[in-house]
This record gives structure tokens, sequence and C-alpha cells, in this order.
């Protein structure tokens, strides 16, 4: 189970990571809300 789950949280965290980067892009240049 570990080494199914293991890819699968970093792959998670990782596109988290991604689209919180860009939503805070996004809400700097465009003014949306935050």
């Amino acid at each position: 189970m570990l080494v199914t789950v293991l890819p699968w949280t970093k792959y998670y965290h990782r596109h988290l990571f991604i689209a919180t980067r860009y939503f805070y892009v996004d809400c700097i240049t465009y003014k949306t809300v935050c």
C-alpha cells in the first residue's frame, strides 16, 4: 500500500504546489479574488 500511495502523494503535492503558485500569480496579475 505504501508503494502505491507514495508516488500519488508526491504527484498530488507537486500539482497542488503548481496550482497554488499559478493561482497566486493570477491573483497578483489580474487582481482576482484571493
